[in-house]
């Protein structure tokens, strides 16, 4: 799986069959998870707060990354900020659904809601296997040697961390984990070039999602 299907799989609730993130927090953490993946190939820069496309091949065999690799392209120039709430504003949730389903890692079912309406449920197909994944990331995590863990562990991590995944996933190990993240994000384990894109993603990413919070929670109380 790549870093969207990933974080969009470990959003979902196995007892609730619903997601643990709103839909407005996952919009944009999904946007930053498919700009994270395409640093990770080395396919973006940023430059002055603005993406730089370095791939001239827009094929991809995931689906979801072909179809914003083109947009990607089109964008070339424009803002992160911008690039970030575009693509999150996109059908991107339903995209990286079809994924996840395709692969066979979830179920969709539809349940009726109020008569008038249907309400979606989501089943993890292996349970085990979700698990084992999440017993592998922390493994990953705490382990003594920094240098060999992955930009893709760390980035990871860091996208669970923000939609406040980690908390839920790991109740008992969450505070070990942001201070872990906290020591990693100091060291040079990322290159360098990566280490940049990732950062600025990040910053436009944690701005974004403060703003959507504190937008929704003043919505509710008003």
């Amino acid at each position: 799986m790549h870093l969207q299907e990933e974080l969009l799989y470990l959003s979902i609730d196995e007892k609730t069959k619903k997601l643990n993130v709103s839909k407005q927090t996952l919009q944009y953490a999904l946007a930053g998870a498919v700009l994270m993946e395409f640093a990770l190939d080395d396919c973006i820069s940023v430059h002055s707060k603005k993406i730089v496309w370095n791939r001239a091949d827009n094929t991809y065999e995931s689906p979801v990354l072909s179809h914003y690799a083109s947009k990607l392209d089109e964008m070339d120039g424009k803002k992160l900020k911008s690039v970030i709430q575009k693509i999150g504003r996109t059908e991107l949730i339903d995209r990286v659904m079809e994924s996840l389903v395709y692969t066979h890692k979830i179920i969709i079912k539809e349940r009726p809601f109020l008569f008038l309406f249907k309400s979606k449920e989501y089943h993890i197909v292996d349970a085990q296997d979700r698990q084992t994944q999440l017993e592998k990331l922390k493994e990953d995590l705490f382990q003594e040697d920094i240098d060999v863990l992955s930009e893709r562990t760390m980035s990871l991590a860091f996208l669970l961390q923000i939609c406040k995944l980690d908390r839920k996933l790991y109740p008992d190990n969450h505070k070990e984990i942001q201070r872990k993240l906290k020591e990693l994000r100091k060291s040079n384990v990322y290159a360098q070039s990566v280490h940049q894109v990732l950062e600025d993603i990040q910053t436009v990413m944690t701005v974004l999602l403060t703003t959507t919070i504190v937008t929704t929670s003043s919505t509710s109380t008003s």
